[in-house]
This record gives C-alpha cells, sequence and structure tokens, in this order.
C-alpha cells in the first residue's frame, strides 16, 4: 500500500494537503484534498496521469510504474492554457519589458553623461 502526501501553499496564506493512496495489489487509487476525496479510480497498474484544479492553478498527478513499484509526482502543469497561467505569462512579458527598458535607458543616460562630458570639455 503506497501512501504520499504533499503539503501546497498557494502564496495567498492557505495550505492545502493532498494525500494519495494506492493498493499495491487492487491498484485502487484515492487522492484527497484537506481529508475530503478529490479523485477515485480502480485497477490503476499501468502509468496513468490526473489533473485537478486547486485555487485556480491546475495540477498533474502522474502515477508512473517502476520496476514493481510505482513512482508519484504532484506539481503545477504550466504548459496548459489556464487563467492563471496566462496572467503568468502576461506578468513575465510586463517584468521582460521593464528590464529591457530600464537596461535600455542606463545606456542612453550613459551614452548622453559621456557626450556631455567631451562637449563640456571642447568648450575649454
Amino acid at each position: 500500500m503506497a501512501q504520499r502526501n504533499w503539503h501546497l501553499d498557494n502564496g495567498l496564506g492557505r495550505q492545502h494537503i493532498i494525500g494519495l493512496y494506492h493498493g499495491e495489489e487492487s491498484g485502487h487509487v484515492v487522492v484527497h484534498l484537506n481529508n475530503r476525496v478529490l479523485l477515485l479510480d480502480f485497477s490503476v497498474l499501468t502509468n496513468k496521469t490526473y489533473k485537478f484544479f486547486i485555487d485556480q492553478e491546475l495540477y498533474e498527478l502522474e502515477i508512473q510504474e517502476k520496476a514493481n513499484s510505482f513512482d508519484y509526482d504532484l506539481r503545477i502543469d504550466y504548459e496548459a492554457q489556464t487563467q492563471q497561467n496566462l496572467e503568468r505569462k502576461a506578468y513575465e512579458q510586463t517584468e521582460k519589458k521593464a528590464y529591457i527598458g530600464s537596461i535600455l535607458t542606463a545606456i542612453l543616460l550613459f551614452v548622453s553623461l559621456y557626450a556631455l562630458f567631451f562637449y563640456l570639455k571642447s568648450l575649454q
């Protein structure tokens, strides 16, 4: 009998506990979120992937068969076209533009000061 627990923090102060039970012989899978059943599947004896939302984030639970045992991985799906991912990508684009803008501003300021220095030096 395989059991796993993951402790998640949504970044806004809310914490969740994801639990997984996977029967070794039966293959039955129970996933619970904060002690409430989230999904139930029977006879999972090969690789399987589940997707579900928790607080606007799409999570992916992957069950992989590994040499007569199973490996479990829970992660956020950053590639899916969800509202949260679209907002995250828009924010990253805004940050990238601000970074490039600040570099260009610094270069322009440096070149301006450099030109001003030589201009003032030529007046002497």
